[in-house]
């Protein structure tokens, strides 16, 4: 976020829409990261492979980049976050 929010401020962005952007970014990258000890445990006691998890998963990021797309978006449109 140090960052971010000059960034932010030099593109003419509200630093809550840099937050909302910065947020929805990280939370949606989790679950893929192959180095997430998180996800690794959870695929290791399902015994499921990540390569398996990833070819499942990419579908659903595609879904979770539209409806954060639009999230963003709106949110610059109405200026708020």
């Amino acid at each position: 976020m140090p960052i971010m929010a000059p960034l932010a401020d030099l593109v003419g962005v509200e630093r809550q829409v840099a937050v909302l952007a910065y947020q929805l970014g990280d939370a949606f990258t989790n679950f893929i990261v192959p180095t997430s000890g998180r996800l690794l445990g959870a695929l290791a006691a399902a015994k499921l492979d990540w390569g398996n998890w990833a070819k499942f998963q990419i579908k659903f990021q595609g879904v979770l980049v539209v409806f954060a797309s639009t999230a963003v978006v709106l949110a610059v449109v109405i200026g708020l976050a």
